[in-house]
């Protein structure tokens, strides 16, 4: 038996339907369905319940990321719930803010990022390709799996990034699927400088392959990044490297960029982020010899 609760939930997630992204709305649905319409459709949405749902979650073993998620989902609900006169009003001022954890970053050791690098160029494979662009870009895993021989731009030496690739879950079939779907955000639609070593390796090739095939796997089909975080591990295993997170290359790649003084305007428009403050969050920490640097600057101006 569909709620009163349930009936106004599903209003809601059929129009956000039509203006997200179809892995979004996959997320929206799971949180949805598995948290937040099984405790309203018991206890009814009103300011004592709504305070007992957030005290539940708060309390519960999940990360910060995924009850961050989750108390979004709900505003978003409340919200539209408002507006339509589904719900008094006032609950959409009840506090779901979550503390935020001071992120932390895990990158690579430069010995080890240098012996991948070099056993990379040494050892070619269009698997090892896909690793190789990620440490020279900065690139997510689902941003590599989606690019095809096409997104290469040798007369202007870029890669273009317009897609990504993930697998989704969804609730309502039950079933996960492949999608490949536009980037995360409008700023991760980008062009990203090829630099002389990838260009030494993409130019030759460019010649003989299909513009169509996707590139880490030289077909027609993709490989999921699942599939590839499993081949990166065993790389890294037989290369004696400590396991990392395929991520990690990426927040390697940023952290060196901002160690080499580039400018944060400009790494920020390399990374796709959609905003320079992320990008200042995650990488940006002054050393002690930086401040003591800026101190001595400041008192000279005196």
């Amino acid at each position: 038996m569909v709620t009163k609760f349930e009936s106004f939930s599903s209003l809601w997630i059929e129009e956000k339907r039509n203006v997200i992204k179809y892995s979004t709305y996959c997320a929206y649905l799971n949180i949805l369905k598995s948290k937040i319409n099984p405790f309203f459709s018991k206890e009814g949405l009103s300011q004592s319940a709504l305070k007992q749902f957030i005290k539940k979650i708060k309390e519960t073993s999940l990360s910060q990321k995924s009850i961050k998620d989750i108390f979004t989902v709900l505003k978003m609900i409340i919200k539209f719930l408002a507006k339509e006169n589904l719900c008094d009003s006032k609950l959409v001022c009840i506090d779901c803010s979550v503390k935020e954890e001071k992120t932390t970053i895990e990158i690579m050791p430069n010995s080890d990022f240098k012996k991948l690098y070099r056993h990379i160029l040494e050892n070619f494979t269009f698997s090892n390709l896909g690793i190789f662009i990620t440490m020279n870009t900065g690139l997510r895993i689902g941003e590599v799996c989606a690019l095809k021989w096409e997104n290469i731009d040798i007369d202007n030496c870029e890669i273009v990034i317009n897609k990504t690739l993930q697998r989704v879950y969804n609730k309502d079939t039950r079933r996960t699927e492949i999608i490949i779907d536009r980037p995360k955000t409008f700023e991760s639609n980008r062009r990203v400088p090829i630099t002389s070593q990838m260009m030494k390796l993409l130019k030759p090739l460019m010649r003989i392959v299909n513009k169509d095939y996707f590139i880490i796997s030289n077909a027609a089909k993709p490989i999921e990044p699942r599939t590839y975080r499993t081949y990166f591990h065993k790389l890294l295993n037989q290369l004696d490297i400590e396991k990392i997170k395929f991520h990690c290359l990426r927040h390697t790649f940023a952290t060196k960029c901002v160690d080499s003084n580039c400018d944060y305007k400009t790494i920020s428009s390399i990374l796709g982020h959609s905003n320079i403050s992320t990008t200042m969050n995650l990488y940006v920490h002054p050393t002690n010899a930086q401040k003591k640097k800026c101190v001595e600057k400041m008192i000279k101006h005196i």
